[in-house]
């Protein structure tokens, strides 16, 4: 794993150090800054792929474009040579590079065919902005934070409390999401004031607005675990299933099941009135029959295939 940290809104090169620093553990192999007005980019690094060259933050050729990343993308091979079909250049053989130019290239489009476990950001020099996502499963961390006008970012909370400007404050609504849930889901932190970025999530903010303005967006995900925007997922629902070949029908119909059973046990674990006197609210009361009806549809399923199994390892 990597670790990085960001403050975005003035330069602050030696607050970005303690911030960096406090997530050493995180990267052991190597520490990189990017300065410029009104950004600071830090970087702790554990060496993976391309353990000689691959330093962060990594620029474009350009200089318009930096990156900070943590996680591996899985089909950066395949991604490299469509760049290069496309006349991009790389001087190193890291997935970081792939990932940087790919955004370069197709912007928040990217996100669609990166297959692996992120979270990233990356700057704008000429347009003054910050782009950040992170992984569809939320494997790899992204917090966030307001301070002083400013917005900043960290892999850890810890890195976000090494900034002066933020407060150990307990979040109250957290902590009932935690006594309730056991747990705190995202956005919100046990923190007052840090937001988690959630799974399968961007964001962007602008020069000359409040870090406050930073909104989080949710990106999609079909079966081949690629990103999709709603106008695609229509198109793909539209078409008859008799329409599609055998391994395409096959694909669509798990689809469908999997979205329904998402919707029930969505549906079943929504807050609900308990209905005694006296009582306004139990906050996380399971709906049973919702979830049990997923809950046997997925153990049918997976009794099936090791039925299957047991078949076939008989014959043999």
């Amino acid at each position: 794993m990597c670790g990085f940290a960001g403050i975005i809104g003035e330069s602050q090169p030696e607050v970005i150090v303690a911030m960096t620093r406090s997530l050493a553990h995180r990267g052991p192999n190597g520490e990189g800054y990017y300065s410029s007005p009104g950004v600071t980019l830090g970087h702790r690094r554990l060496s993976v792929i391309d353990l000689a060259t691959g330093q962060q933050p990594m620029t474009t050729a350009d200089g318009r474009y930096t990156l900070i990343f943590n996680g591996e993308i899985y089909n950066y091979r395949e991604l490299r040579r469509e760049l290069e079909s496309r006349g991009a250049r790389f001087h190193t053989r890291s997935d970081t590079e792939v990932l940087l130019e790919a955004y370069a290239l197709w912007g928040k489009a990217a996100l669609c065919k990166l297959r692996g476990m992120f979270a990233f950001a990356v700057w704008d020099s000429k347009e003054r902005r910050l782009f950040a996502a992170r992984d569809r499963l939320g494997v790899k961390p992204f917090y966030y934070a307001e301070a002083r006008g400013t917005l900043l970012f960290a892999s850890e909370i810890k890195g976000l409390l090494a900034h002066p400007g933020i407060e150990r404050e307990l979040s109250l609504p957290a902590l009932d999401d935690f006594l309730t849930y056991l747990y705190v889901p995202a956005p919100r932190t046990i923190f007052q004031g840090i937001c988690e970025l959630p799974p399968a999530h961007w964001l962007e903010w602008q020069a000359g607005t409040t870090p406050l303005a930073c909104i989080s967006h949710q990106f999609g995900v079909t079966a081949e675990g690629r990103g999709f925007n709603p106008a695609e997922k229509r198109h793909f629902d539209s078409i008859p299933s008799h329409a599609l070949g055998s391994s395409s029908r096959r694909t669509a119909e798990r689809v469908k099941v999997q979205e329904g059973r998402r919707r029930l046990v969505t549906a079943g674990l929504k807050p609900r009135p308990s209905g005694r006197a006296g009582e306004k609210s139990v906050g996380g009361a399971l709906d049973r029959r919702a979830a049990g009806f997923a809950w046997n549809a997925i153990g049918t399923w997976n009794s099936g295939r090791r039925s299957a199994r047991s078949k076939t390892a008989r014959k043999n």
